[in-house]
């Protein structure tokens, strides 16, 4: 049985989290990860590359609302490092609307 940590020790309550999608992986239990609003590509980043292995499917989306910091971000740039990260590491994923505005037209 997992026992929950202490709510103040963030980097024990995010272990705690994935050793629960790990028992829910292992159980059959679908596992979905909605990774929105994101603030810092790189930390979103590393995110999916830490919780794959647990994570059955992907919703990705940006931040919203927050207009100047948004311009400050390049979100084509994200869209294609997720894109590529997400299909490396075989993952089911859905680009959110906001998000998938920013791909590149060919």
């Amino acid at each position: 049985m997992l026992s929950p940590c202490d709510e103040r020790d963030v980097s024990n309550k995010e272990k705690y989290r994935l050793r629960v999608k790990d028992v829910d992986i292992k159980e059959g239990i679908f596992t979905w990860v909605s990774l929105e609003p994101v603030i810092n590509p790189d930390q979103a980043l590393a995110v999916i590359h830490m919780a794959h292995p647990y994570v059955n499917f992907w919703k990705v989306g940006k931040l919203n609302h927050m207009k100047e910091y948004e311009r400050t971000v390049d979100w084509g740039k994200f869209l294609f490092d997720a894109e590529t990260l997400l299909t490396k590491l075989g993952a089911k994923y859905y680009i959110k609307n906001d998000l998938r505005a920013f791909s590149i037209k060919q």
